[in-house]
């Protein structure tokens, strides 16, 4: 009950507060990259010690999302999938990733 809370209180701070807040490069972006990784690391299902997440990146509740080690969300990327990122990975300006209008059941129809 406790941890739903404050996945509940993460969730909303992030949303709120923290998505806005500047990119590294600008006054105050190292506080904001800062508290962005965490709460990424209480939203998302899995994170390694080392990840990146970028002012606007969007990631729904993050229940389905993991982040690999030294990877990071790109600023204002938009994720609607059950995604594992690997280690080493850096998303561009404005990904997207979704997969909840895609049929998988037939590979030989792109």
């Amino acid at each position: 009950m406790i941890k739903k809370i404050v996945r509940y209180i993460c969730y909303f701070i992030y949303y709120n507060f923290a998505k806005h807040l500047p990119v590294r490069s600008y006054p105050f972006g190292g506080f904001g990259n800062w508290l962005r990784e965490i709460l990424a690391k209480q939203l998302l299902r899995k994170t390694a010690s080392k990840i990146n997440v970028h002012k606007g990146a969007d990631f729904s509740t993050g229940n389905t999302v993991s982040l690999g080690h030294n990877s990071d969300l790109g600023i204002d990327c938009w994720i609607r999938a059950d995604l594992t990122i690997g280690n080493n990975v850096m998303m561009a300006i404005g990904c997207t990733i979704y997969s909840q209008y895609h049929r998988f059941d037939r590979l030989d129809i792109p």
